[in-house]
């Protein structure tokens, strides 16, 4: 019997240091989006400034 993988991503939305503008994500876990956000500001760690909501 073939195992069913649970691949449903999650909408995620970031909103950096009080902006208006929000990024909107779909990823699996937080974990993931907090690499993808790291990943699109190119930065190694996330600080106060930034909010990610599920």
């Amino acid at each position: 019997m073939a195992m069913k993988i649970n691949n449903k991503k999650k909408s995620f939305f970031v909103v950096i240091d009080g902006s208006e503008e929000v990024l909107y994500l779909k990823c699996l876990d937080l974990d993931e989006a907090e690499d993808e956000v790291k990943r699109f500001l190119k930065v190694d760690a996330l600080n106060d400034s930034i909010e990610i909501i599920y």
